[in-house]
């Protein structure tokens, strides 16, 4: 999956880890939230991929059509086309039938699925309204997922997969925030299908239309109104130029949703919030071994007394306990008490806690001789115990990066 880096439009400087701990090594973290980084759900990319061009069979049908306006494609389309937003964070979703709704996987992953929602703005039935969701698909190797509520819409016609028109109109519908916890509902951008380009060994549409943070998950359609990609990304250097994952990869997700059983999609909801537990743990763990290198390095350094960065630091966690819901005694007993949850991850994730709690002691002490050993003891432990959840739990912290 595409990462992005702390390059943000709109962030604010988010605590992260330092160069001193050993678990950073491989990570860079970015929580995107309502008050710290606002809904900021288009990720970014912050330098030019180096692409490859695709050739494309333009198997579609050629005999003339009737073109349609864009207000006819609008007019038909947008009541199927929602706000998906948790406590933290929003992004764009569309129906494809059944109550059954397609995102990017990014826009959920930092929430637990209790707390995501959907409305229809452009709805007149259910104006006002909000729904629960359940996660029920989440792609392996594509920024995708599939949530499912209890609502009577029409879904959205998805385009053919071999089809890809090179310069012809392409048409986002999405909600992005414009700042101050406001979004716009459902609104229209329009472009162009640009080309087609691998990226890290995925393909993508890449769009000249402006979107912004909020439109991820929205759907691009094309002049006959089918959707033809989801939007996905952005680049952080040059204006208007966006990607979309295409159709083809929309299809194989809710064929694949649609050969299993109601377990098997019970399974990814209980995957998704384990994620969701886990990455919190990870911050949280990281801001803890963080403030324990401070400590040794002043206490090798000769400086006993409490600086600032101590304070910083207590509260940092404090903030992400508390303010940000991140306290992890109650929603971390939820998920462990998930019957479709694999013992494995159980494991995992309840020996992670161990760790982050004995990371939160280690902060609260002065260092002693015995304070060095501990910590290393602490930094391996957890190394050890991420990458494994990393591999059971297809735990991806780039998903993470808004």
């Amino acid at each position: 999956m595409i990462g992005t880096s702390l390059k943000l439009a709109n962030a604010v400087d988010v605590p992260h880890a330092s160069r001193k701990t050993p678990v950073l090594l491989s990570l860079t973290l970015c929580l995107a939230t309502t008050g710290l980084v606002s809904a900021y759900l288009i990720k970014e990319i912050d330098a030019q991929p180096e692409v490859a061009e695709v050739e494309v069979q333009e198997q579609f049908d050629r005999t003339p059509k009737t073109q349609r306006s864009i207000e006819e494609i609008v007019e038909q389309s947008s009541r199927s086309i929602g706000i998906v937003e948790g406590s933290q964070q929003h992004g764009s979703c569309f129906l494809v039938g059944d109550g059954l709704l397609v995102t990017n996987r990014h826009v959920i992953e930092g929430e637990y699925a209790r707390d995501l929602r959907v409305s229809f703005p452009s709805a007149e039935d259910f104006a006002g309204q909000w729904f629960p969701v359940e996660v029920v698909g989440v792609s392996d190797d594509r920024d995708l997922a599939l949530l499912r509520c209890d609502v009577d819409l029409p879904g959205l016609s998805i385009a053919p997969s071999d089809e890809f028109r090179k310069g012809s109109m392409a048409l986002l519908i999405g909600s992005p925030g414009i700042g101050n916890g406001e979004r716009l509902e459902n609104a229209v951008h329009t472009g162009v299908f640009s080309t087609m380009l691998q990226f890290d060994g995925q393909y993508f549409h890449q769009l000249s239309i402006a979107i912004n943070a909020g439109n991820s998950g929205g759907p691009v359609l094309n002049s006959d109104g089918q959707v033809a990609g989801v939007a996905t990304l952005k680049s952080l250097v040059a204006d208007l130029v966006a990607f979309g994952i295409p159709a083809s990869e929309i299809a194989e997700l809710i064929e694949a949703y649609y050969q299993t059983d109601s377990v098997s999609h019970k399974r990814h909801g209980g995957a998704h919030d384990a994620r969701v537990a886990m990455h919190r743990l990870h911050f949280l763990t990281l801001l803890c071994s963080e403030a324990c290198h401070d400590q040794l390095e002043r206490h090798i350094a000769g400086r006993q007394t409490p600086s600032a960065s101590d304070s910083q630091h207590l509260h940092e966690v404090s903030l992400y306990e508390t303010e940000l819901g991140f306290d992890m005694d109650k929603p971390l007993e939820k998920v462990l008490a998930d019957e479709n949850l694999r013992d494995c991850v159980k494991g995992d994730l309840s020996q992670i806690f161990q760790v982050y709690l004995s990371f939160k002691d280690l902060m609260s002490r002065r260092p002693d001789p015995a304070f060095a050993a501990t910590l290393i003891s602490l930094d391996e432990r957890y190394l050890e115990l991420f990458d494994k959840c990393c591999q059971d739990l297809d735990y991806r912290p780039e998903l993470f990066l808004e």
